[in-house]
């Protein structure tokens, strides 16, 4: 997979004490049945620390937007937290924009 796109998701949930990432991934490989986590990327503050955790190789077929065939030419990178509710921490946003910049001058997005 080349990807053309970068995918920015929030994953509807509330951050908390928890490592979400595995929460996400339980979810997606018990309760959908899925091989993996559908996302290439997961940011998350981890006791008072924003990290990324790495999902999905970049090199293969996400399974986090369906829609015109992105999972094929995305990489989709998931903010932990319910951005309907409340803006993501600056901490998490800028972590995201550099990811995506990275993403973006790698794949010549």
């Amino acid at each position: 997979m080349i990807p053309d796109h970068v995918i920015l998701h929030h994953s509807l949930t509330n951050d908390g004490k928890e490592v979400n990432y595995n929460a996400i991934k339980r979810y997606h490989v018990q309760t959908l049945g899925w091989r993996d986590i559908g996302y290439h990327v997961v940011i998350e503050n981890q006791r008072g620390k924003v990290n990324a955790l790495f999902g999905r190789m970049l090199t293969e077929t996400g399974a986090h937007t369906k829609q015109r065939r992105m999972n094929n030419r995305s990489i989709g990178l998931c903010m932990v937290g319910n951005f309907d509710i409340a803006e993501p921490s600056p901490q998490v946003w800028n972590l995201a924009l550099r990811l995506c910049r990275s993403f973006m001058e790698i794949y010549g997005i």
